[in-house]
């Protein structure tokens, strides 16, 4: 099941952050555009996404992701 959590804007330097607490492991999807990314969040980790979306859409850094 697929449910929307959150929309946002990018700031002036083209960077967005935003916390969501578990207490498990979730499964989560960053959809910027028609492009998808998945990820795998746990608790307290910090996941860094870095992508030149203007470039080629595929040529993505995902860290702290399982």
């Amino acid at each position: 099941r697929e449910r929307k959590l959150d929309s946002m804007f990018f700031g002036d330097n083209n960077a967005f952050q935003f916390k969501r607490p578990t207490s498990q492991a979730r499964l989560l999807s960053l959809r910027v555009g028609k492009n998808r990314y998945d990820l795998i969040a746990s608790p307290g980790e910090e996941i860094v996404f870095k992508a030149d979306l203007q470039k080629d859409v595929n040529d993505y850094v995902i860290e702290g992701s399982d």
